[in-house]
């Protein structure tokens, strides 16, 4: 095995020279980096660089502008770089042309030419386990195209390798292949020696790509073209300045935190501006030259079939292809074309590819029921069940859960920094938790007056009469209570929070601003060590972390509430049970959730020591939610007590 890498990044398309990018403005950084591509040299949308096509966003929306305005690797800097500033700007236009898109990553990818591994495809992603079952480091297999095998291990992974063509079924034969020679994904259009020369043409979809080869077809006037989709009419792109703010990177943060179902609402009315629309200069100009092909007595040379779906492609003798169209309004008006010598399929990309290469580790991530994409964070990493520390990130996947820029160049800029930010606080963590000395416990006495102060009380007086033994603690990382709920289809988990495990969660969560104004307790890694430690060595509080499918998603304390500075302002029974609660996780949240943790809570207490009579909790007077819940879960309100840091209300349970 050669050296170990930092990070790899499967693609180096916009997405992979983004996350370059980002990772150059942070130089400091000294990580050992790779990019595996695999096309020979660096290439975009190769099989679709005609040469009228322009761009449909600004050239601002670049790798870096949007981030960075001084970055040198924006637009402007290739421009003035390559001695072409000013004539872009007698131009006049804010979308440069395609092949000039093209030009400027390739510029870009130069820059990082020796990061880059070119001409191997990824074939799988493996786990590397040794003595343990914790997933530290995985390694990457590539093939080249002279069928050389080389494995790569990392520490952290994006994947950022594309769409792959979608092909509908039916151009397919039962080994999965093209049914014919003569049919092509869209992609290929310009590399396929079928499109240089006088042929009779289907061109099968709705959209840009579909209508800018349709019209490059129909300049042959040699050429016969057919344009078949299934709506009724070629649609218009919108692209308004107020729909376009769905492409803002502020909306990505919206659209994650939505429900599923206004998720799917936003989605279906955005479509209309990516997704089988064409520019209107495009619309203009198709049917000004079907106008006048039909006023100058040209015939039917080119022409389009709506509201047809293809029911049958059919390989003819001469090796020719037909295909059987079915009318979607009208039955009685279906067609056949015949004789056809080039399939073009305008029919976009399918975006699971992730799913394949990754397929030795999908066991590891979590599903999310009626959604293609495996759950994510905000910060487009694949959450893993418990003992799975790689970071996996996905970059051009995420559209169901990021929004409909997630597959353009809108965000890429942006994304790239939070993907790279995101490692670099990983590293950095792992850092430090490599530093670590093993966990020691601190002999306790068992009948001492120790009062231990949690969640930042400070008290007034403590309760110093003698106190019962209580049992001894579990050690960090042990498994307290497992329940499955039928109704999430999950299991609810709780362990002893350690260090080890756990670090990288709670700091998190206690850097969130939603969790922080309640906990007060963000702060630095370092910080965070030495608070859960200092509560692991207490006698009286039990630091939990609660996982669904092993996910973490909260954190919890369960003290004795006798040897806690709270049992100084009310009447406390030796054995009552507190507990302070913490759901960090976003996706995690929602009454249904909360019933589910929260009865195993109430369930482990109750199990834990028979002694135990009450549950106490003290949410603050105004978080009229959590008191809610509580009472749901038959807790009575006792009173209100003013801590020196809070007004709480006291809140019994009576198991």
């Amino acid at each position: 095995m050669n050296d170990i890498y930092d990070v790899l990044t499967v693609g180096f398309g916009p997405a992979g020279l983004s996350i370059a990018i980002a990772l150059d403005a942070c130089k400091d950084h000294n990580l050992k980096v790779g990019f595996i591509e695999k096309q020979k040299e660096f290439k975009w949308h190769g099989g679709m660089l005609l040469d009228n096509a322009v761009m449909r966003i600004s050239f601002m929306k670049d790798l870096a502008t949007l981030r960075d305005p001084t970055s040198p690797f924006t637009f402007l800097n290739y421009l003035h770089k390559n001695n072409l500033l000013v004539d872009f700007i007698n131009v006049g236009s804010m979308n440069p042309f395609r092949v000039q898109y093209d030009q400027y990553l390739r510029w870009v990818a130069d820059h990082f030419e020796e990061l880059c591994f070119y001409d191997e495809e990824v074939i799988k992603v493996e786990p590397v386990l040794k003595d343990s079952e914790i997933v530290q480091m995985v390694d990457v297999t590539s093939r080249t195209s002279s069928g050389e095998y080389i494995v790569r291990r990392t520490r952290n992974l994006i994947i950022a390798a594309g769409g792959k063509p979608n092909i509908p079924t039916q151009f397919l034969n039962q080994d999965n292949l093209y049914k014919s020679e003569k049919i092509i994904h869209s992609s290929q259009f310009l590399t396929s020696p079928l499109t240089k020369k006088a042929v009779k043409a289907a061109v099968i979809g709705a959209g840009q790509s579909a209508a800018e080869i349709f019209n490059e077809l129909s300049q042959n006037e040699q050429n016969s073209v057919s344009l078949v989709f299934r709506d009724r009419c070629l649609r218009c792109v919108d692209d308004s300045p107020f729909v376009n703010e769905v492409f803002n990177p502020s909306s990505t943060d919206s659209y994650f935190e939505m429900a599923a179902d206004s998720r799917f609402t936003v989605f279906e009315t955005s479509k209309n501006t990516n997704y089988a629309v064409v520019e209107p200069e495009k619309l203009q100009e198709i049917y000004q030259m079907l106008y006048l092909q039909k006023i100058t007595g040209k015939g039917n040379r080119c022409k389009i079939v709506p509201s047809s779906s293809i029911e049958a492609v059919t390989v003819e003798e001469n090796s020719k292809c037909s295909l059987t169209l079915k009318n979607v309004l009208d039955p009685t008006k279906n067609s056949q074309l015949e004789d056809l010598d080039l399939i073009v399929l305008a029919t976009g990309y399918t975006k699971a590819e992730y799913k394949n290469i990754l397929e030795p580790l999908l066991h590891y991530f979590v599903p999310v029921p009626g959604q293609v994409v495996h759950k994510l964070s905000r910060n487009y990493q694949l959450e893993t069940v418990n003992g799975f520390q790689v970071p996996i990130f996905l970059q051009g996947y995420c559209e169901e859960t990021h929004g409909i820029s997630d597959t353009l160049l809108s965000v890429t800029s942006i994304r790239g920094m939070e993907v790279v930010q995101a490692i670099l606080n990983h590293l950095h963590y792992n850092k430090i938790i490599n530093n670590i000395r093993p966990f020691t416990p601190i002999p306790l006495s068992r009948t001492s007056s120790e009062a231990t102060i949690s969640a930042g009380a400070s008290p007034t007086q403590v309760n110093a009469t003698v106190l019962e033994p209580i049992p001894s603690k579990p050690r960090p990382g042990s498994l307290l209570y497992t329940k499955f709920h039928p109704h999430l289809n999950e299991t609810v988990t709780f362990h002893v929070c350690s260090v080890e495990d756990h670090l990288i969660y709670f700091n998190e969560w206690m850097n969130n601003p939603r969790v922080d104004e309640f906990w007060k307790e963000a702060g630095s890694l370092e910080k965070h060590i030495d608070y859960i430690n200092k509560i692991n060595n207490s006698a009286a509080v039990m630091p939990v972390i609660g996982s669904f499918n092993g996910v973490p998603f909260g954190y919890f304390e369960i003290y004795w509430v006798s040897r806690d500075p709270i049992g100084s302002y009310f009447d406390v029974q030796t054995y009552d049970r507190g507990i302070h609660m913490l759901v960090g996780s976003e996706s995690h949240r929602g009454p249904h959730r909360v019933d589910a943790w929260l009865s195993g809570l109430i369930d482990f207490i109750r199990s834990d020591d028979p002694n135990t009579k009450r549950v106490i909790s003290e949410p603050r007077s105004d978080n009229a939610k959590m008191i809610s819940y509580l009472v749901g879960k038959s807790f009575r309100k006792n009173g209100l007590v003013q801590f020196p840091h809070k007004e709480a209300m006291i809140m019994i349970l009576d198991l």
